[in-house]
């Protein structure tokens, strides 16, 4: 059919075929331009298709508010789990330092003894007659706890040095000092005139009497009552409280 140089096949031989018709080959297999660059899809005639059955695509319908509320629920065990592990680790320390202060020597109990010492000396040493209203507020705020060492503080005060409040004297102290008068003062006879007299010289005082209580006025009356009487009308009045 093809000659002399046909084969059995009916195909020519490699050595019919020239070299040139091989690069000619290469040549198309490695040219991409004339290949397209997108795929399309094969077309296959219902006798060629599979007969195997899809595969089953299991579906699971998600509610968004249960997932949040699930999420919520496990970062909140997540945290109550890491306050507990704190919880823990410092009942562990504190254990640990309980049993370290047992084992302590004698020695340095020894020596806390002057800081113990020197602490309770601070507690029943009275400061000195305070000079601003800074330090007056300083020492009361550790005085008012114990009534005697605060009415002996009280007491070094004269009618004039209640001038360093200027306009700083608030309610609260001034019923601090209201009271402390009638439950230290009178008891052991000491004067409370210079100090009824001081208070009321303190700027701002006629707006400080509008906050003075059913208490308070109770015991301006009674500290104005052991005054003389010829003091004790200017006193009322400067403390809008009636005799009665």
């Amino acid at each position: 059919m093809f000659g002399s140089k046909s084969n059995t096949g009916g195909f020519p031989d490699a050595d019919d075929v020239d070299d040139d018709d091989g690069d000619d080959l290469k040549e198309e297999v490695e040219d991409p331009r004339k290949y397209p660059l997108t795929i399309n899809p094969i077309h296959k005639p219902p006798s060629r298709r599979s007969k195997r059955p899809l595969l089953p695509i299991h579906v699971r319908v998600i509610d968004k508010d249960k997932e949040e509320n699930r999420s919520n629920n496990s970062e909140k065990r997540l945290r109550l789990e890491e306050r507990s592990d704190s919880v823990n680790s410092l009942e562990s320390l504190a254990s640990s330092t309980t049993a370290g202060s047992s084992l302590t020597s004698p020695m340095s109990s020894s020596s806390s003894l002057p800081t113990i010492f020197s602490q309770l000396q601070m507690m029943t040493t009275i400061p000195s007659k305070p000079t601003t209203a800074a330090q007056f507020f300083h020492d009361w705020r550790k005085l008012k706890r114990d009534s005697d060492l605060a009415a002996k503080y009280i007491k070094q005060m004269g009618e004039e040095d209640y001038l360093i409040f200027g306009s700083s004297l608030e309610y609260g102290c001034l019923s601090e000092i209201l009271e402390l008068l009638v439950w230290e003062f009178l008891p052991r006879n000491w004067e409370v005139l210079s100090h009824l007299e001081g208070l009321a010289s303190v700027r701002r005082f006629s707006t400080l009497t509008l906050f003075l209580s059913e208490k308070d006025r109770a015991n301006v009356r009674k500290l104005i009552s052991e005054c003389d009487p010829s003091v004790q009308g200017l006193l009322l009045e400067k403390y809008s409280v009636s005799s009665s």
